[in-house]
């Protein structure tokens, strides 16, 4: 989720080639994106003249809290920048000990929202990753 939520938070650039939205589409959603000329390919919805795709990552179950925003003229509700950071450290650490892209994004929303996070919000709903590291030669 979020590569546009990243490039808000972190202030990077980030270019997309998806629009992940949450939760999954009700029926009249599917209609919806049907009647504006979308049309679904594997796991995306596409139109030709679109430059990225639309996709439905999961239910959105993660996210607890979201921030209301505009963005040119447009009314969304973004991911919150606590839920993207615990999302990407949750990202990074499923294929540990191998380094994932989120270590990069989880440290980048850290360090420019460190002043706003809420800390005590993370600390509360991520347990401890406690990795244990072999020390066969």
């Amino acid at each position: 989720m979020g590569g546009t939520a990243e490039e808000y938070w972190a202030g990077g650039e980030y270019h997309p080639t998806d629009l992940d939205l949450c939760p999954l589409p009700s029926p009249s959603d599917l209609k919806a994106l049907e009647a504006v000329g979308l049309r679904k390919r594997g796991r995306h919805w596409t139109r030709d003249d679109l430059g990225v795709a639309v996709e439905f990552p999961g239910s959105g179950d993660g996210i607890e809290r979201t921030v209301a925003l505009t963005v040119s003229g447009v009314s969304v509700l973004m991911i919150s920048c606590e839920d993207l950071y615990l999302d990407r450290v949750r990202q990074a650490t499923v294929s540990w000990p191998q380094e994932d892209v989120s270590v990069d994004a989880a440290l980048e929303i850290a360090l420019t929202n460190y002043a706003r996070m809420e800390w005590d919000y993370v600390a509360g709903c991520e347990r401890p990753v406690r990795l244990r590291v072999s020390s066969a030669p």
